[in-house]
């Protein structure tokens, strides 16, 4: 994945969007072709309507009588429908065929990219993309490509129509139909473009919530609540999470009732206890926000020693010796290894020295397990 990411304009979207189109495109013009003469039959329905009030006056029109008037009336109705509904038809079925190609695009696209360039990513977002994001195409090939059509060729006849009568009625019309078709929309997607932004986050806030909430629902049941669940495992990732608040309670997170002799030998274990007592406050020492007063090595052995205290049955340790030297490290898997005997243990890291106190190792490599 390239470090730099290509920003498209709204433009160039479209444009790419519309490219999709061209092996349905016979289809796409049968569809602008009905819908602007289903909208000059609607149009005309009222016109007729004007000419049968010209002529029941006696007053010019080119109508002879107002029968005849109605019986165009009524063609042109049962036009508008026929046309309308075949217009529709058309546009749904141009949509759905082209997001049934999108959506294989999109599940092949992160096939290829799975599973380590997806793990930054938040799982509301990719479930927003493949459903709703892709969901929303509908309306632009359904209802924006062919209405867009049909809109500036019915607005061109209607002014040409009402040309033929006087220049002056025309163009206030065709100044009524850039305001309407254009300056306004315009305006209002200028307008909605934050709320836009904030209405998609919320939605893969909620994606996210659900998601993260509903994972291993097997498992919570198993164990009735989730408490239950927690307290048989402890894991360590790469990255530790720490709040704006002292080393000691950062760490007693693992155990809301420890007391201040089992942190300490946790932080033992985890060859953080040393580095913690040459600190000027010790266990009172401020982490400041998201830990920023410690490095990252700092943060990683607050983690394992979170796990020591902790000290569930089984322990879960991802890359738990990445940003330590070889002098920690040992001491830390020496721990690990004494803790071997009394739980399981599963250890995952890319360094042949942390996997060497494993009791038994497992190497992946090319998708084959060894």
């Amino acid at each position: 994945m390239n470090d730099t990411t290509t920003h498209r304009t709204p433009a160039a979207i479209v444009a790419r969007l519309i490219v999709l189109v061209k092996p349905m495109l016979p289809i796409m013009l049968a569809a602008i072709v009905m819908g602007v003469a289903g909208h000059f039959c609607a149009t005309f329905i009222t016109i007729f309507g004007g000419f049968a009030i010209l002529t029941a006056a006696g007053l010019q029109s080119p109508l002879p009588t107002v029968g005849t008037a109605f019986g165009c009336i009524l063609v042109f109705a049962l036009l508008r429908g026929v046309l309308r509904y075949a217009e529709q038809a058309s546009n749904h079925y141009i949509a759905f065929r082209l997001l049934a190609l999108i959506r294989d695009k999109v599940f092949g696209a992160l096939r290829r990219l799975t599973p380590a360039k997806l793990e930054g990513r938040d799982r509301g977002d990719l479930i927003s993309l493949i459903t709703a994001d892709i969901e929303a195409l509908e309306v632009f090939y359904a209802h924006t490509i062919s209405p867009v059509c049909i809109a500036v060729l019915w607005a061109a006849g209607m002014t040409a129509f009402t040309a033929h009568w006087h220049i002056l009625p025309a163009l206030a019309l065709l100044a009524g139909y850039l305001m309407v078709g254009v300056v306004l929309p315009v305006w209002s997607a200028k307008r909605g473009q934050a709320v836009a932004r904030e209405y998609r986050q919320a939605l893969a806030d909620t994606n996210s919530y659900v998601l993260e909430s509903l994972r291993s629902l097997r498992d919570t049941l198993q164990y009735q609540d989730t408490a239950a669940l927690r307290a048989q495992e402890s894991l360590v990732t790469q990255e530790t999470e720490l709040f704006a608040d002292t080393i000691g309670n950062n760490i007693r997170i693992a155990k809301r009732d420890a007391t201040q002799e089992e942190v300490e030998a946790a932080c033992k274990k985890a060859a953080l206890d040393d580095f913690i007592r040459s600190l000027p406050k010790g266990y009172d020492t401020p982490v400041g926000e998201l830990g920023g007063a410690l490095s990252g090595g700092e943060r990683q052995r607050i983690g394992v020693a979170r796990a020591f205290l902790h000290d569930a049955p089984f322990l879960l340790l991802d890359e738990p010796t990445s940003n330590l030297d070889s002098l920690n490290e040992g001491i830390i898997l020496r721990a690990i290894r004494a803790a071997c005997k009394e739980r399981t243990v599963l250890l995952v890291s890319h360094r042949k020295s942390t996997m060497a106190a494993a009791d038994v190792s497992f190497s992946v490599e090319s998708r084959r397990v060894s």
